[in-house]
C-alpha cells in the first residue's frame, strides 16, 4: 500500500463492525462474503493448491502436528487483541509504510533489514539508506561497504548489504525495476525467505490470501493452543487452517504488536492480557510484573 492519508486510515472499521480501528492499514472490515471477487493484486497472489511453494509452504517441509483450535476459539482473541492494540506502538514495517508512504521496494527492503533486529533500529537504519537510495536503480549503484556503514547497527549488516546490493540488481534485470508481486517471484530474491515474502505481499501490495509468521506468532499461536507445530513454516500452514481468511491479512500485525508489548518470550505479562482468561499459557514457566 502505498498512498492514503492518516485520516482515510483512521476512519476504518474493524471486524465484525466494532467501531474504527486506529493507525493501521490492516484493520479493514472483512467482507462478509468471502467468496468476493478479489482485486487485481490480490488475484496475483492467491493461495495456490495444497503442496505448492506459495500457501502451503515450500516441499519437503518437516511434518508437524498442525492445528488444535477451531476458528470459533481464535476470533474472538483476534477481535480482542486487535481493540488492545491501537494505542500500542506499530511495528516497524507497518511504522514506516504509515509515516512514509513506503514503496513495494523500501517495505521489501525494511523487511530484510528487520531480521533478527528490533524495531527502532529497522527503522532508523532503513531512513539512513533511504535516504540515500530508495530505489532499485540507486541501491544497485551504491557499494556495499557504503551500505555496511548506512544499515549499521543491524544484526549481520555485512550480509544484509550484499543481499540487498544483489535484490536491487536482480530486480532490474529480471524485473524490470518493478518489486515481484508472487511468493515464487519474491523467493528468487537473495536474502528472501517465507517470512519476508509474507509481509511483502500482505503490506506492500495488500493480500488479504497471506499469513506471515515470525517468531513472535509462532510463539504465541503454540502458546494460546492454536497449534502445536515446531517451526515457523508449520506454524504458517497450520493458521491456514484454524484462522479465517479474513483474518489472514492481520494476525502477523496483531501477534508481532501483542509479542512485543505483552506476550513476550520470556516472562510475558499474562496479568495485563486481555486474552489470559482463553490462554492455556502453553510453556510460560514465570510471568512477568504488570
Amino acid at each position: 500500500m502505498t498512498g492514503g492519508s492518516g485520516a482515510a486510515r483512521d476512519a476504518i472499521a474493524s471486524p465484525a463492525g466494532e467501531g474504527p480501528l486506529l493507525r493501521s492499514w490492516s484493520l479493514w472490515a472483512p467482507d462478509p462474503d468471502e467468496s468476493r471477487s478479489m482485486p487485481a493484486t490480490a488475484k496475483r497472489t492467491q493461495p495456490t493448491p495444497a503442496g505448492s511453494a506459495n500457501r502451503r509452504g515450500a516441499a519437503g517441509a518437516t511434518p508437524f502436528h498442525g492445528p488444535r483450535s477451531s476458528t470459533s476459539e481464535v476470533v474472538p482473541v483476534l477481535r480482542a487483541i486487535g481493540r488492545a492494540i491501537r494505542a500500542m506502538e506499530l511495528p516497524a514495517i507497518e511504522k514506516l509504510q504509515e509515516d512514509n508512504a513506503a514503496t513495494p521496494f523500501r517495505t521489501l527492503v525494511s523487511t530484510m533489514l528487520s531480521a533478527q533486529t528490533r524495531d527502532p533500529v529497522t527503522y532508523e537504519a532503513s531512513m539512513r539508506l533511504f535516504a540515500r537510495a530508495d530505489s532499485p536503480a540507486a541501491l544497485a549503484t551504491l557499494p556495499a561497504k557504503t551500505i555496511e556503514r548506512l544499515i549499521y547497527p543491524v544484526s549481520f549488516y555485512r550480509n544484509k548489504a550484499r543481499h540487498l546490493k544483489e535484490t536491487a540488481r536482480d530486480i532490474l534485470d529480471r524485473f524490470g525495476g518493478v518489486t515481484p508481486t508472487t511468493m515464487e517471484e519474491l523467493l528468487t530474491l537473495k536474502g528472501v525467505g517465507r517470512k519476508t515474502a509474507n509481509l511483502v505481499l500482505i503490506v506492500a501490495h495488500e493480500s488479504p490470501d497471506n499469513i506471515c509468521v515470525d517468531t513472535h506468532v509462532h510463539r504465541i499461536a503454540n502458546r494460546l493452543g492454536w497449534v502445536r507445530t515446531r517451526t515457523p513454516e508449520q506454524t504458517e500452514r497450520a493458521l491456514y487452517e484454524v484462522a479465517p481468511r479474513r483474518w489472514w491479512k492481520d494476525v502477523n500485525l496483531y501477534l508481532v504488536t501483542w509479542g512485543q508489548q505483552v506476550c513476550r518470550p520470556v516472562y510475558p505479562r499474562c496479568g495485563a492480557c486481555v486474552v489470559a482468561g482463553a490462554c492455556p499459557r502453553i510453556g510460560v514457566t514465570r510471568e512477568g510484573r504488570v
